[in-house]
């Protein structure tokens, strides 16, 4: 299964960003640059800030393609409890009604990955479990930042 594998790599590669030990991880940004450098030898397509075609006013980007796999990887980050569990679900299901909208990438796979800087480690079952209900999504990988990445 293509998007089984898309996974296992993720998750994989979450294992390694998890030993970057270095305090660079202070937003989204930051961790999908980083999940790009560790895909780029693995998936030489890999493409990041693919724009889609507008929905409306709305001009959807996808964080990470690896067009080998067809597969998107929507990149979160929660920083702090303001950003609730039930927020990045809702954020994830727009993300990928607004995939699906664009002609190109509505049959792709859509693995969600979540940095959590809060180490909410009992939330992650749960949180996964909801990501997966959504129309689309094939998985969904969750790490939380090491206790030594604590400013």
């Amino acid at each position: 299964m293509v998007h089984f594998a898309a996974e296992q790599v993720v998750h994989f590669v979450a294992e390694s960003v998890v030993h970057f030990h270095r305090n660079t991880q202070e937003n989204e940004y930051h961790v999908q640059n980083i999940l790009y450098v560790l895909l780029a030898p693995i998936f030489n397509d890999i493409a990041d800030e693919v724009n889609l075609q507008p929905v409306g006013q709305k001009n959807p980007r996808m964080d990470l393609y690896l067009p080998s796999l067809n597969t998107i990887i929507e990149v979160k980050y929660r920083k702090d409890e303001k950003k609730s569990f039930p927020a990045l679900i809702g954020e994830i299901a727009e993300d990928a009604s607004l995939y699906s909208a664009d002609t190109k990438y509505k049959n792709a796979q859509i693995v969600a990955f979540l940095w959590d800087c809060k180490r909410s480690t009992q939330e992650h079952a749960k949180f996964k479990e909801g990501v997966l209900k959504i129309n689309g999504i094939n998985g969904c990988v969750v790490v939380s930042a090491p206790s030594t990445m604590d400013k």
